[in-house]
């Protein structure tokens, strides 16, 4: 007898209805991923920029390795670029592995990543209010609002958009954990924060949110109505909820303090002689309601607004009074629409770690640092314009939905443009001075531009705008004193690089860029003074050492040299580069034993390092071994042909000479080259169109790096 089929159970009206908006939901953010695809169009050909991407990616002593236990192991343990967020070096090395240093891959994973927060904070706010046209809009204006530019274009910006993901994740789990309590719920929840906190540490405020949200639109306070009450969340009482936290709040602390102590390290936190503490209150009022319009109107955006020191009392007054006006207005509406509360306080609260309290780089304010607070003005606004469509006829409806359609079309359209100008950076520079024109470090910025691109009459003219603006720029003197170096005006130099090392006496940076520039005019006294306060600055760089032992041998101090590059060698026993130099040092002094015991070294820990193999044949030739001598210049010569494609004809010719010896048919001992090579110092006023110099090519322009705050 055949089976008999249970009969099909048909849809309720109710299931039908959900399955329709879970549909049509799912085609619109289906259709938001390819508007904000369409939006940074422009950033999958733009290239890295020389603001903190050089630093963050392609000179960082690890990321170029890709994903390997070695970096993971100094993710977890670096202070690099004033910053302790080792889930964001890791994602960095991870894009390296997969896409090298193509830079099309690293800004297509952050757009990724943007488009994944975009989608995370749909569905959060979808299952915990149960409002889909409000959720679907405000998750589209956070998506595709300009100011959001920075953050998914800048590839060293990778923190804030991975950050704010992980954050979202973590919001999704607490109000899963809030609907019914349980130790696993709860773990979830503390993981995300603590990987969130791992990635940057904005998400330091995430416990406070969490407690706003317990008020709406979870509902689980006492007094609270649950924005959607048939879940059923419990209730709990106040005490309850911070005990709840707890543990949140420890991991904010211990990230808090993390990242304090690695600011500090790098010397991005500036204290209160540059900013006074008034003049710190003063910015953080303005900055709240300068974020207030540039979220409302978003023109004139860019990469760095310069601090004014202090701002007109006027401007501080009428930023007071706004913000005053919003919250009262906000404390009258708190029982009819709760959403205003949590939204506002929400904008209040994340901006605290990023408002200027305790200034961090040179910056008032950034379009960084609206990332995530933007969430809260989002909600807050949308959600009442949504209240008051909902009280008006069908026309207001459908009239309210075509008017956020072209929103989020302009938007798109505002988005793409403002991305077009992250195509490289002086496109990027230009823009952000054309819209501050009092900005000195994008003039110095525009100025490095130009000098990598070797255009040098308009890179000095750059630099010489940004020190009429701000003389004190210690930066600008160095970089422009380094240019004048390369271009073989040293006499022009000289002025700016003596500013640069007495004003900026406490920037690592500045000292090395100095530093360099008199150890290739051979003024190595003026050049060991810089590296010796580089040395005090950043006691465990050995990079730091490493360019004092550079120095001292300069100046025929080679048992002073030869201490400095152990120094570096003890902190950093991996480095090949530190052997090398010990190496040279010692082949110098004629100590060929010593000599050869350090160029082995280092080619253990570099056999790619092919100029090494051509001095440890010297220093073999001076130990009398020219069959060895051989071996090594032949290796130095596959070395070369491997990684160049290209021949060294005098290694040749050295070849030769080490063989006939070996053979005996040389007449004459052959003795080993020991003389460190010493550029000549030269001066001269030769124009910066001129393609002649002598002196050897000094950096015109590393680059600058504006630490993040926490």
């Amino acid at each position: 007898m055949p089976s008999e089929t249970p009969p099909t159970i048909p849809a309720t009206g109710a299931e039908q209805q959900g399955a329709q908006k879970t549909r049509l939901l799912t085609i619109a953010a289906a259709i938001l991923a390819l508007l904000v695809v369409v939006g940074y169009l422009p950033v999958f050909s733009a290239d890295f920029t020389s603001f903190d991407d050089r630093e963050y990616i392609l000179s960082n002593p690890h990321v170029p390795q890709g994903l390997t236990l070695e970096g993971v192991r100094w993710a977890f343990t670096t202070y690099y670029a004033s910053n302790w967020h080792p889930l964001s070096w890791l994602s960095h090395m991870v894009d390296v592995t997969l896409y090298d240093l193509e830079p099309s891959g690293h800004h297509a994973m952050n757009v990724l990543l943007h488009v994944l927060g975009s989608m995370a904070l749909l569905y959060w706010l979808v299952q915990s209010t149960g409002r889909i046209g409000p959720a679907l809009l405000v998750a589209a204006i956070f998506a595709l609002h300009p100011i959001q530019v920075e953050s998914v274009a800048w590839v060293a910006e990778r923190k804030n958009v991975l950050s704010t993901l992980l954050g979202l994740l973590c919001l999704i789990a607490y109000t899963h954990y809030a609907a019914k309590p349980s130790s696993l719920r709860y773990l979830l929840v503390f993981v995300l924060l603590a990987l969130g906190l791992l990635a940057k540490p904005m998400l330091v405020t995430w416990p406070c949110v969490m407690l706003l949200l317990d008020f709406w639109p979870l509902g689980r306070t006492p007094w609270a109505a649950a924005a959607r009450p048939e879940l059923g969340t419990p209730k709990r009482s106040v005490l309850e909820l911070i005990i709840e936290k707890l543990p949140l709040m420890a991991l904010s602390i211990v990230s808090s303090y993390l990242t304090m102590q690695a600011q500090h390290a790098g010397g991005a936190v500036k204290d209160t002689t540059l900013f006074s503490t008034a003049a710190r209150l003063q910015n953080a009022t303005v900055a709240y309601a300068r974020y207030l319009r540039m979220t409302a109107w978003p023109s004139d955006l860019a990469v760095f607004y310069p601090h004014p020191g202090t701002w007109p009392i006027v401007t501080v007054v009428i930023s007071a009074i706004v913000l005053l006006a919003i919250t009262l207005f906000v404390l009258t509406r708190v029982r009819q629409q709760p959403f205003l509360l949590t939204g506002w306080l929400f904008y209040l609260g994340t901006l605290v770690p990023v408002i200027g309290l305790l200034q961090v780089g040179m910056q008032a304010a950034a379009d960084r640092y609206m990332n995530v607070p933007i969430i809260g003005l989002l909600i807050a606004v949308v959600f009442a314009a949504g209240d008051a469509v909902n009280r008006m006829s069908p026309g207001i409806g459908r009239a309210a939905v075509a008017g956020s359609v072209s929103l989020c079309l302009a938007l798109t359209g505002a988005t793409f443009v403002q991305a077009s100008y992250w195509k490289d950076s002086l496109s990027l520079y230009q823009r952000a001075v054309a819209v501050t024109p009092e900005n000195p470090l994008m003039l110095m910025m525009i100025g490095s531009a130009y000098a990598d691109a070797e255009r040098f009459d308009p890179a000095i003219a750059a630099y010489e705008r940004a020190i009429h603006i701000d003389p004190k720029l210690g930066r600008a003197h160095a970089y422009l004193g380094s240019l004048l170096t390369r271009l073989n005006r040293l006499d022009d130099a000289m002025p700016h690089l003596a500013q640069a090392g007495t004003l900026s006496a406490n920037d690592a940076e500045v000292q090395f860029i100095v530093g360099m520039a008199y150890y290739y005019m051979n003024e190595y006294d003026l050049s060991i003074e810089r590296f010796q306060t580089l040395t005090k600055l950043r006691p465990t760089d050995d990079a730091a050492h490493l360019s004092l032992a550079t120095a001292l041998a300069g100046a025929g101090r080679v048992d002073e040299a030869v201490a400095a590059a152990n120094k570096a060698i003890e902190l950093n026993p991996r480095s090949a580069t530190a052997y090398f130099t010990l190496g040279g040092l010692h082949l110098a002094a004629k100590r060929f034993a010593l000599a050869s015991e350090s160029f082995a070294a280092a080619i253990d820990r570099s056999p790619a390092l092919w100029q090494t193999y051509r001095s440890w044949a010297e220093a073999e030739i001076g130990r009398g071994d020219y069959n060895k001598a051989a071996k090594l210049l032949t290796a130095h010569l596959d070395a070369i042909v491997q990684q160049t494609g290209e021949t060294d004809e005098s290694a040749k010719r050295r070849l030769e000479q080490v063989r006939a010896a070996a053979m005996g048919r040389s007449f004459v001992p052959l003795k080993p080259m020991t003389e460190l090579s010493k550029p000549t110092r030269q001066r001269s006023s030769t124009a910066a169109t001129s393609t002649t110099t002598t002196a050897p090519a000094v950096t015109a322009a590393p680059a600058v790096t504006q630490p993040s705050q926490p």
